[in-house]
């Protein structure tokens, strides 16, 4: 089974540089981890940039990377002034396709 782990926060435009070395960092650790199935960064560009971090864990790598998960949650909410929300998910349907984007191009805010 599938597991999703959600965060949730804002940050404004100036903290953008901080959340992308914060992800690269979060994503390298993760990498290492044989149950990791992925990371999906989602920006709403709005007077507070919203964005929701989605990471995809196969069997026991939820729980297994609980710790690194809190961590990781720390040093993203070090670069935010709001909280975090964090909440898992039992992933219902997840239909693989093929992606051939270029972050650059999706999330020019992020990509950079």
């Amino acid at each position: 089974m599938t597991r999703a782990r959600v965060l949730t926060f804002h940050v404004n435009s100036r903290q953008l540089p901080g959340l992308r070395a914060a992800l690269d960092a979060v994503s390298e650790r993760f990498a290492q981890h044989p149950g990791f199935e992925g990371l999906v960064c989602l920006e709403h560009d709005s007077v507070r940039h919203q964005i929701i971090v989605i990471t995809l864990w196969g069997g026991h790598g939820l729980e297994d990377m609980q710790v690194e998960s809190e961590l990781a949650q720390q040093q993203i909410a070090a670069i935010t002034d709001l909280g975090v929300s964090n909440t898992c998910y039992d992933v219902v349907r997840l239909k693989p396709g093929f992606v051939a984007h270029d972050v650059a191009s999706l999330t020019p805010a992020l990509a950079s």
